[in-house]
């Protein structure tokens, strides 16, 4: 049973604190139960500022148009992927804008860019990471508890001390002909062609690895080994083995210079018996490249005979989690 009362119409307008307005609206469409029949206005006009579906999209195929790689050492379930660490969202954003201009279009803002971008993707900027100390990570990982604390000082003044030695046996090697210190390092993944072209940034290139060895007496002589994609080592601990070796030095320093025809006359065994394939996707980005012109002409064979697969797929190699690099010092 419904039961009814009247009431002032100013006093229900304001202890409902509303205007005449939808009071009209609902008394003039009222049916004849008092239920009412007309439609809800609400959100049918848009917005002047609201960017339309098109907009959206074109921002979306922009972002989808970088190649971008999966991550070695993500977790298996993991749907994240990296987008060339050369790359920022400001750069993508400058480069969907020359786009657009390109196609007298009018581009949307960078913030409505950098809210897709975020929103829609799973992406992150690959940063390239420093070889991992297995203790200091260890350590650090667990929060610096207490029984571990002990472990840690004595691998820090471990550190120290060989970061003397290290300093002292340079020293000596400049004064004493007959001792000599060798460092070696692997430097970050390389990538080719190079180039300042904006279509570089949607390509997928090769990674090059380049392995350094120097040594500190002077003149200070540098070697470089360098290997690209098709025929590399996944790791540092699989390129080479560190060995330690004792040489039969002459007081003339003839010792040196023994060492450097020893490092220049020694072959590597070959890991692989052909070369390894790139993936189709990556192989058809630096043909697209010879057909635009933006690798050489003579360069052109060699990149058109890289082996392909369908089964690799482009993954960023990340260093290992090992023992602090240490430079050998041979004596």
């Amino acid at each position: 049973m419904i039961i009814k009362y009247e009431s002032a119409k100013i006093f229900f307008l304001k202890t409902l604190s509303i205007s005449n307005g939808p009071v009209n609206e609902a008394l003039k469409y009222r049916d004849e139960l008092g239920n009412y029949t007309g439609k809800d206005g609400r959100g049918s006009r848009v917005p002047v500022n609201k960017t339309n579906l098109e907009s959206k999209q074109k921002i979306i195929d922009h972002i989808n148009s970088f190649p971008r790689l999966e991550s070695h050492y993500c977790r298996k379930k993991s749907k994240r992927q990296y987008l060339e660490s050369k790359l920022t969202i400001a750069k993508m954003y400058e480069l969907y804008k020359e786009q657009l201009t390109t196609l007298n279009e009018e581009p949307c803002s960078f913030y409505v860019y950098k809210t897709i971008f975020g929103s829609k993707f799973n992406l992150s900027f690959f940063t390239p990471k420093k070889d991992l100390c297995i203790t200091c990570t260890r350590y650090d990982s667990a929060g610096r508890p207490e029984h571990l604390k002990e472990e840690y000082d004595s691998h820090i003044a471990r550190k120290n001390e060989a970061q003397q030695a290290k300093e002292s046996d340079k020293q000596r090697s400049i004064i004493d002909d007959n001792y000599l210190v060798v460092t070696a390092d692997m430097q970050s993944t390389l990538h080719i062609p190079v180039s300042g072209v904006g279509i570089l940034y949607y390509t997928r290139k090769l990674n090059v690895q380049n392995y350094t060895i120097h040594t500190y007496k002077p003149p200070h002589e540098a070697f470089c080994i360098t290997w690209n994609e098709i025929n590399e080592c996944p790791t540092k601990s699989t390129f080479i083995t560190r060995k330690r070796r004792k040489l039969e030095e002459q007081k003339d320093g003839q010792g040196t210079e023994e060492l450097m025809q020893v490092l220049k006359n020694y072959k590597m065994p070959p890991a692989y018996s052909s070369p390894l394939p790139i993936s189709e996707g990556k192989k058809k980005d630096v043909n697209n490249l010879c057909a635009k012109g933006i690798i050489p002409q003579e360069l052109h064979l060699w990149y058109q005979s890289l082996p392909t697969s369908k089964d690799v797929v482009d993954r960023i190699l990340e260093p290992d989690v090992t023992e602090e690099g240490e430079e050998e010092v041979v004596d």
